[in-house]
This record gives structure tokens, sequence and C-alpha cells, in this order.
């Protein structure tokens, strides 16, 4: 038996590509986005400084190339072209940098991030997850197991299910694959995988009791005991 969280079974992180102040969230939790769409706003003022400072020189290098055309300075003209023409190919990869700070929805879905307006004001670094796509119409249970038997589980196993939202919904599935942790020694921990049908009854980050048959057993009452065991233990935290 083992505890098991509900996931989508497609999902993306978003990452921050710099770091930066988040400045806007754009999304909130469940909202369905298209490819491409804006989702959240990150600022670094380094990079924004340096781009301004970037564009100056263009401009100031661009003025000083017209105020040189009228004049037979044919070497001065030829190397203002090429400080300029530089200074553009700088500016453009600058200019690139700051676009990359809006992330973007990278396909259709929902967002699974709880609660990402709690992102605004926040600042992150490179790499830190910032959002989350996924496709929650497709879920899957990612149980944690460990044990003796941990072993010996393998896809194709029967599974009894019980929500801790509600003990009363009960459901029967099958383990869809099983992590490589299993082929490890007796007592190790491995993590199931098992599919569900799309059911508006459950949704990401939904938890529960779950227990893999591996043998015939009173599954249902061993269920039900682990979740009312759970419930009298939060009534007396």
């Amino acid at each position: 038996m083992g505890r098991f969280t509900a996931a989508p079974v497609f999902s993306i992180p978003l990452t921050a590509p710099a770091e930066g102040i988040v400045e806007r969230v754009l999304v909130r939790e469940g909202s369905r986005i298209a490819a491409g769409v804006p989702l959240a706003e990150i600022r670094n003022l380094a990079l924004e400084r340096r781009a301004t400072s970037s564009r100056r020189i263009v401009d100031s290098l661009s003025a000083v190339e017209a105020r040189s055309q009228g004049f037979d300075l044919r070497g001065d003209l030829a190397r203002i072209r090429s400080e300029r023409g530089a200074e553009e190919t700088r500016l453009g990869g600058l200019r690139a940098q700051l676009a990359t700070l809006t992330l973007r929805a990278p396909r259709s879905g929902v967002i699974v991030t709880r609660r990402p307006e709690e992102f605004t004001g926040r600042w992150v670094e490179p790499g830190e997850p910032v959002l989350e796509v996924g496709q929650p119409d497709s879920v899957e249970l990612l149980i944690a197991l460990s044990g003796a038997g941990a072993s010996m589980v393998a896809a194709g196993q029967p599974v009894k299910a019980v929500w801790h939202a509600d003990p009363s919904l009960r459901f029967s599935a099958r383990v869809t694959s099983v992590s490589a942790a299993a082929a490890q020694s007796t007592g190790a921990a491995v993590e199931a995988r098992v599919r569900l049908p799309s059911d508006a009854r459950w949704r990401p980050g939904m938890t529960g009791e779950a227990s893999i048959v591996l043998r015939r057993s009173n599954v249902w009452g061993s269920l039900w005991w682990a979740i009312r065991r759970r419930i009298r233990s939060d009534l007396f935290l």
C-alpha cells in the first residue's frame, strides 16, 4: 500500500531564462491557454540598461555616419559603418535575450501550477521553475511504494485506490509502468504509475491511498482503514 498523488500525464515546466524579478503573471491556476500566448514577464534591469546603452551607441554612430557623408573621409566612414554594424548585432542579441524574458506557452494546455500569481514580485534565478503547463484531462497516479513487496510490483497488476478528498470514491485500474528503482534490492522505494481515464471527479494535485494487488486480499478493507487512520490523526493534530 502506498500514498499517491494525481499528476497530469503531459507536463512541461517553464523556467526562468535569466535572473530577474517576475513582474507580471498573466494566468491563474486552471487557465486554458493556446500555444505561443504570453504567460509571465520577468524583468532584468541590468540587461535592460545594457540594451539601452547599446541603442544609444548605435544612434550616435548613425548620426556621425550621416554627417560624414558629405566629406571625402572614406577611411573614417568605413570604420564608422563597421562599428555601427557590430553594435547593431550586439543590440539585436540583447533584444533577443529580453524577448525570452516573456515566458510563452510551448503548446496548448492548462496551467497546473498552484497559485501562480504568488510568483509576482519574486526574484528568480536562471533555470528556476516558474510555471507548469499540463493536460489535466489526462491524469495518472504516482504511487510511492516501499518495503519488501515493492520489488514485486510490475506493469499490468491490479490497483485499488481511494481518494483522501472523498473516501467513498473508489476505483480500480492497472499499473501502467514502474520506475527503474523497482529492479533494485528489496526495500528500495519505487514509483508505480497508473493512467486514469478522463473524469471530472479527479484532477492534478489530489491525493489518496492505493494498493497494488500482488495476491488475493481484502484490499478495499485495508484502504478504508488507512483513510480512517489518516482522518483520525488529522483530527487530533
